[in-house]
């Protein structure tokens, strides 16, 4: 898909262990706002981790949006008020139902960092 669309030289997808992603990102590009889209599909006891690790790093700029799956199932309730009750986050639940499925959803973030 990214191919097709053209934008192989503009975007990265990358695989590996979420521990391993800032440094990769450090050595790769230097992380200072690096990140433009985060999808968090992984570990759910990670989320908060690998966010606030990005966070520190400088690896998000403003207007960077992280998107985190299946907030209600399995569930991430400590990323979930993290990132609602921050003020360097405007986050909106959207709720995906599938007939066969419980509800789930996504949170959504955009970054907004309450000092520059």
């Amino acid at each position: 898909i990214i191919a097709h669309s053209g934008l192989s030289d503009r975007i990265e997808i990358i695989v590996g262990d979420s521990g391993d992603i800032v440094s990769h990102l450090e050595s790769r590009v230097g992380i200072v706002g690096g990140v433009d889209l985060l999808f968090m599909d992984h570990w759910k006891s990670h989320y908060l981790r690998d966010l606030k690790t990005l966070v520190e790093h400088g690896g998000l700029h403003p207007g960077s949006v992280v998107v985190a799956d299946n907030v209600v199932l399995p569930g991430v309730p400590e990323y979930v008020k993290f990132v609602r009750n921050s003020l360097d986050f405007k986050s909106t639940f959207y709720e995906v139902r599938d007939p066969t499925r419980p509800p789930d959803g996504m949170e959504v973030s955009t970054f907004r960092p309450s000092t520059l």
